[in-house]
Formats: C-alpha cells, structure tokens, sequence
C-alpha cells in the first residue's frame, strides 16, 4: 500500500495492492485529487 488513509476497522486481505493503480482504485474506492485513496470497511466489502 501507498499513499492511503485506511478507516481503523479495515481488514485488507493479504496481498491487496492500493495506491498503485489509481484508475483501478477508483472503482472501489475514493480517490482524493492529489491521488491519496481512502478505503474503508464499506468500500474493501464492494
């Protein structure tokens, strides 16, 4: 993981890659403009 804000009840599965692919983070994800993701429990389950 890289540049992300994780919510504190978040589980991320082994192996999970975030704030790579930003145009693949967007489709779970928000994406904020200066590229930082923010997942949460709601958007790891989508």
């Amino acid at each position: 993981m890289q540049h992300a804000i994780l919510d504190g009840s978040v589980a991320v599965p082994d192996g999970t890659r975030i704030g790579y692919d930003l145009d693949h983070d967007r489709i779970h994800h928000r994406v904020s403009g200066t590229g930082i993701v923010v997942v949460t429990s709601r958007s790891m389950r989508e």
